[in-house]
């Protein structure tokens, strides 16, 4: 039987990353919510931190990031959102 490349899912690659190399994701979430909290303005749709960009959207809790950039990929546009206007 032929070999195939077998492919990682982000979701695969972060359980293993907490529990075979024993990374405390929860801390580490922790930290970074501190972090973003002492920056974020109410309202904004990021942050940037260390030349990071932190994209921030808003879900029904509340404001959440949902991506992290760098310098390299270059920074997209904030999304104008109704309240905006």
């Amino acid at each position: 039987m032929k070999r195939a490349r077998v492919r990682i899912t982000d979701h695969a690659l972060l359980r293993y990353m907490q529990r075979v190399q024993g990374l405390d994701i929860e801390a580490l979430r922790s930290a970074l919510e501190r972090r973003v909290s002492a920056t974020y303005l109410d309202g904004a749709c990021g942050v940037t931190i260390e030349g990071f960009s932190f994209r921030i959207g808003q879900d029904g809790y509340g404001a959440v990031v949902t991506t992290v950039l760098d310098k390299a990929t270059g920074l997209p546009r904030c999304q104008r959102s109704e309240r905006d206007e």
